[in-house]
């Protein structure tokens, strides 16, 4: 059932007669959408990560997703080199970060956020910062969010780093 509307005749500013506006009735006019091309996720899986890879896909996890320009880095630990003391495995997760980023085209320089969640934060914090303007040297600086935990997946591990970054159009 279509509305039916009067019609008046407008005058303008400058005196001259107008034809009315054409009313549509609701639901005839347009509704908002999202145009352009669908942006798919995709996973991404390093090429180092092979062995650790079907333990991702067991779990129904990603090392990372991307959208579009968009890559969410899941959280990384460095546990590995927990042996070697809290700067190998803080060392380590940047370098685990970075094999993400590069799988993606991306680099450390392409990172805009970056959660950080630490056990010992207080402990640790210095070595942190340290470490960190190894891998990031270039402004703008990711915005950075801490925060401390009493524990994280892996019992060994002392930091976990993750990351999102605007992957770089080719």
């Amino acid at each position: 059932m279509v509305a039916s509307f009067k019609r008046h005749v407008h005058v303008s500013a400058l005196g001259r007669q107008t034809p009315p506006a054409q009313a549509v009735p609701l639901c005839d006019r347009p509704r908002p959408a999202v145009y352009g091309t669908v942006i798919e996720r995709r996973a991404i899986e390093p090429a180092p990560w092979a062995a650790d890879i079907e333990w991702f896909r067991e779990t129904r996890l990603s090392p990372a997703v991307q959208v579009g320009d968009l890559l969410f880095v899941a959280g990384c630990t460095g546990a590995m080199a927990a042996a070697d003391g809290p700067r190998a495995q803080m060392r380590r997760a940047y370098e685990e970060i970075g094999q993400v980023l590069d799988a993606a085209g991306a680099s450390w320089d392409d990172v805009v956020s970056m959660p950080t969640y630490h056990v010992h934060f207080r402990r640790d914090i210095d070595a942190m910062a340290e470490i960190h303007r190894e891998f990031v040297a270039k402004e703008p600086f990711p915005a950075w969010t801490a925060a401390g935990v009493t524990a994280l997946y892996e019992p060994e591990a002392i930091v976990e780093i993750s990351v999102d970054a605007l992957v770089p159009r080719s």
